[in-house]
């Protein structure tokens, strides 16, 4: 009952009354859309995504869609799951998810609710001015001053109703755009602590040990140089240079690949300080600064 008066005292079907309502209607369902769109439309893929993931996790086989599949394209570097990199049982992300790391998306009608108030205000003057336009001030006649009394009481009735309609209808408005922008924050913040549970954003830290793992593969590959040195090579080449000239009487045959021998050793001999730890370490010295300046870049 109580609702029903105050509706009769908001509400008079009036042109204001209608601009205020229509206003305020078309500006919740846009609003609701939005909100909608961004749950579903935005939000939806990366859901889909980390559901996979966490019941891929568990060993659960799960249809693998389009959308997700280019999802884990875009943020695990991979859509093979045999390929999927892990660390400490969590899956390592080469890019996290611009909709969980951007702040939740402001809405554009924020303007509604001081349109509403304007509109009430207008209507406000109007009524105020509709009911002055029957008052004549030199007439001495009371019943005319009472039939202007009246229209001045019918028009300020006018002006604060829709005063009111159009402060109703921005606070409800107010209270619409704080449920919306609640509820997306409130989204975004249940797919991110999804996420962190089971995936972790790729950092310099386990980019290096990646580093790491190659530089050793690589000192794997040279192992072979630890056998290699200066008085090796020496020798060898020597033996080799005094076998071509074994058959000179005038030259010993020894001499010369010893002279030989100790001439290419010398050139050779920073080749006792070759290893693989050393050239691992080199080429890491070499390759890291430039790798750690496009992560930063790309970060």
């Amino acid at each position: 009952m109580e609702i029903a008066k105050l509706w009769n005292i908001i509400w008079h079907n009036e042109f204001f009354h209608w601009a205020v309502a229509f206003v305020l209607i078309v500006a919740i369902i846009i609003e609701l859309y939005t909100l909608w769109q961004y749950w579903l439309s935005e939000c939806g893929t990366t859901e889909a995504a980390i559901k996979f993931l966490n019941n891929f996790k568990k060993g659960k086989n799960v249809k693998l869609s389009n959308k997700v599949r280019s999802w884990l394209k875009d943020h695990l570097g991979t859509d093979d799951s045999n390929k999927f990199r892990q660390q400490d049982r969590n899956f390592i992300l080469i890019k996290y998810p611009s909709v969980l790391a951007h702040p939740i998306p402001r809405s554009s009608l924020r303007f509604v609710t001081t349109l509403c108030t304007a509109i009430g205000l207008l209507g406000t003057f109007y009524g105020i001015q509709q009911g002055l336009q029957g008052i004549n001030l030199s007439t001495e006649d009371t019943k005319e001053l009472i039939t202007a009394s009246k229209e001045l009481l019918v028009g300020m009735k006018t002006a604060f109703s829709t005063s009111m309609m159009g402060l109703g209808s921005g606070s409800l408005f107010t209270l619409v755009l704080f449920a919306c922008d609640s509820l997306r924050q409130k989204r975004r913040d249940s797919l991110r602590q999804k996420l962190k549970a089971i995936a972790t954003l790729k950092t310099t830290d386990n980019n290096n040990g990646d580093l790491v793992e190659a530089f050793i593969r690589v000192g794997d590959k040279l192992s072979g140089l630890n056998q290699l040195s200066a008085e090796a090579i020496g020798k060898s080449v020597g033996k080799n240079i005094a076998e071509q000239f074994a058959g000179l009487n005038q030259l010993s045959a020894e001499a010369v690949g010893k002279s030989v021998g100790k001439n290419i050793a010398e050139q050779f001999a920073g080749l006792n300080q070759l290893s693989a730890q050393a050239i691992g370490l080199a080429v890491r010295q070499q390759i890291f600064p430039a790798l750690e300046a496009i992560f930063k870049e790309q970060k």
